[in-house]
């Protein structure tokens, strides 16, 4: 798996190129946290144009990471 960030359009850009299996999930999240920190507030986006496989697990990491974000950006979602 290989990550990258990029501003493209004023927005920070996390693109995700090959696998993310289970051994990269740390890296990946990671990478994710430190997206949604770095950016608070802002919009940021996954690119996952380049990935294969994805875990299932990696997904909940991207939910909880659109979670924080929304958290940090003011917005709460209704529960």
């Amino acid at each position: 798996m290989t990550l990258r960030r990029a501003a493209i359009a004023q927005k920070q850009v996390l693109m995700v190129s090959g696998d993310i299996e289970l051994g990269s999930l740390p890296r990946f999240n990671d990478a994710l946290s430190r997206l949604v920190t770095d950016d608070a507030g802002h919009v940021v986006v996954v690119d996952l144009d380049g990935t294969g496989v994805i875990e299932d697990a990696a997904l909940g990491l991207i939910l909880g990471a659109a979670g924080r974000a929304r958290d940090a950006a003011g917005r709460r979602l209704p529960r």
